[in-house]
């Protein structure tokens, strides 16, 4: 089953085969502790057998008094286990049954339905646990609370005459339960994950699946963006977003190289290293005055933490935008072989995205959202117009000059090449044309 939802999960009804980014037991886990919130099918089988269990404990009705009968007869239910001919429903009981009672407690009244050394009822321990030299040595290791304290001493029989530590261990377990009283009620089972102490296949569900230690909550999932954004957001954090580095790793053939750049492309590169990420993040520090995070880590964790609590989730969502608008960027030049942006459409273009997921917000989140968004295009606007024209004239008049010499350094190498010069001649004219884009380039870049 796991096979198909997986497989539906990452490559939805299509026949072509797609990457899988994530192991399907991290997207299991929920979303409190790193994973993405996808229901474990086995794990919440075992809670709603459960469920049965504890009714089969606590309640006494028609179907319990069958089940009673046909499973139990004098036994309790810690004392029976699977056995051959056992119907499917009682089988997959008898599988969850151990790890059911243990996160519970038994209140113990009667004594008939707890057992002895086994059962939680006496403090945070089992005896078995407390006292281990004694429980080793009993005879009956499943006897249950009413069989022991119904005679007075303890009907309890061991293997071998006590002495030394385990005499000690006995006097005190002897006096430990010399205070329990039992009456004619029936004993109750006390669900511990929960505080009224009801069963709940939420809380064992949640109890299960939070018990290791994993990755820290990603913030991603409390802002108001569409799901897709989310996960997107999610992905980046772990690592796993399909850039040129993570696909040559899945055996892709093809460029590492940016399509913004000459670097290798990394989720590190792309949103925070690039020239255009710069960019974006420089904008956002003169428009804001907000420091640029270093990483996906540092913005989801000690960057965002940064601001007050009743803003994070805003600005969470416009940093979002603006790594969605450049991502889309990137994703068309690639696939769909358009011309880049410039730096203004990119700006331009992750407003537009936190405009429109402001709608998914409360009014005065909104509000304050579209006025993030006009600061934004005003001082993108206005950067533009101080220092984009002036660059762009400058520009154009030595545009003829570049292209010349460009023409210039060419023929030189295609001269070379065609004479009887040596291979070291002909590699330095080109490595000199190289050299001068670079240069060309690179000072453009740091105008803008």
């Amino acid at each position: 089953m796991d096979y198909y939802r997986s497989r539906f999960f990452w490559q939805y009804d299509e026949h072509k085969k797609k990457y899988k980014l994530m192991k399907w037991s991290i997207l299991n886990k929920p979303k409190s502790v790193g994973g993405m919130g996808i229901i474990n099918l086995e794990v919440q089988i075992f809670c709603l057998l459960s469920k049965w269990l504890f009714k089969l404990l606590n309640e006494d009705g028609i179907w319990q008094r069958l089940i009673r009968k046909k499973y139990l007869g004098d036994k309790t239910l810690s004392q029976v286990s699977k056995k051959a001919g056992d119907s499917h429903f009682w089988s997959g009981l008898m599988e969850v049954k151990d790890l059911f009672l243990s996160l519970g407690v038994f209140n113990v009244h009667s004594g008939d339905q707890t057992r002895f050394w086994v059962d939680l009822w006496l403090g945070n321990k089992t005896l078995k646990d407390e006292y281990p030299a004694l429980y080793r040595i009993t005879r009956r290791k499943n006897v249950t609370v009413a069989n022991v304290l119904n005679s007075r001493p303890l009907n309890v029989s061991f293997r071998r005459a006590l002495s030394g530590n385990k005499l000690t261990q006995w006097l005190q377990l002897v006096s430990k339960v010399a205070d329990v009283a039992l009456t004619n009620e029936k004993d109750a089972f006390v669900w511990l994950p929960n505080r009224n102490g009801l069963f709940t296949v939420k809380s064992m569900y949640s109890n299960l699946m939070t018990n290791e230690t994993t990755l820290a909550f990603c913030r991603s999932w409390k802002i108001k963006v569409p799901l897709k954004i989310k996960t997107f957001l999610w992905f980046l954090k772990k690592g796993v977003t399909l850039t040129k580095d993570n696909l040559i790793k899945r055996n892709w053939k093809g460029s590492a190289k940016c399509c913004f750049c000459n670097y290798n492309e990394t989720i590190q590169h792309l949103f925070f290293e690039c020239h255009i990420a710069k960019f974006i993040w420089f904008t956002v520090f003169i428009a804001f005055n907000i420091k640029p995070p270093t990483s996906f880590t540092h913005l989801l964790g000690a960057w965002i933490k940064g601001f007050h609590h009743t803003v994070r989730n805003q600005v969470l969502v416009g940093v979002t935008a603006l790594c969605w608008a450049l991502w889309l960027s990137r994703n068309e030049i690639i696939f769909e072989r358009k011309v880049p942006n410039s730096y203004l459409q990119m700006m331009f273009r992750g407003t537009y995205w936190t405009r429109n997921w402001a709608r998914l917000s409360k009014e005065e989140e909104k509000t304050s959202l579209n006025k993030c968004c006009q600061r934004l295009d005003a001082c993108v606007t206005e950067r533009d117009e101080t220092s984009g024209r002036g660059f762009r004239s400058s520009l154009s008049c030595f545009t003829s000059e570049l292209r010349l010499l460009t023409l210039f350094i060419d023929d030189v190498g295609v001269r070379c090449q065609h004479s009887e010069l040596s291979a070291v001649a002909v590699e330095g004219a080109w490595s000199l044309r190289t050299l001068f884009l670079n240069f060309v380039f690179v000072s453009v870049t740091n105008h803008l």
